[in-house]
């Protein structure tokens, strides 16, 4: 992981110089700030200053690739890993808040991957095989969807926010 570049290269093949070391970016939806991960903390890129800030107020164990921002480009949904052997947490971090404190909306054995919804109101993500609806709001439970077989993961909502994609091998498993 160290030394990992995140570069912006054309369609043509032209390729700028490395614009920041880290993993997992992501374009912020009004496309004026980048979000990525590096040495267990969260970073946010703004793309017209260049100026570079951590989101977190101590290190984690590990961030997960797989964050998403909601709609309006004023969060980060992320899952880290506090603690070695701790159970994987779901972050709403602020975008323009520098070191904030750690507190979990969430604690699963989830995998990296969460998608906010059109609308910004819901998260879904994937925790113990199943896919999972997730209120962004307020301390409910996250509700499993309907009708799963098999092993799922790696959901996404569709641009209307009406139907939800994910990875899945249940015509696979008997």
């Amino acid at each position: 992981e160290p030394g990992a570049q995140i570069v912006v290269q054309g369609f043509d093949g032209n390729i700028a110089s490395p614009i920041v070391e880290g993993r997992s970016p992501r374009w912020s939806p009004d496309g004026r700030k980048l979000a990525f991960h590096r040495r267990n903390d969260v970073y946010v890129l703004d793309l017209i200053s260049g100026e570079q800030r951590t989101l977190l107020e101590e290190p984690v164990y590990l961030v997960r690739n797989g964050m998403d921002w909601s709609p309006d480009s004023q969060r980060l949904a992320v899952i880290v890993r506090p603690k070695r052997n701790a159970p994987r947490a779901l972050l709403f971090l602020e975008q323009d808040k520098e070191d904030q404190r750690f507190a979990a909306r969430l604690r699963l054995d989830m995998s990296g991957m969460c998608a906010f919804s059109p609308d910004g109101s819901q998260l879904v993500l994937e925790a113990g095989w199943k896919v999972r609806l997730v209120p962004v709001d307020g301390d409910e439970r996250p509700t499993i969807v309907p009708g799963q077989k098999g092993h799922n993961l790696q959901p996404d909502f569709s641009p209307d926010g009406k139907l939800i994609v994910f990875a899945s091998d249940r015509h696979t498993v008997p």
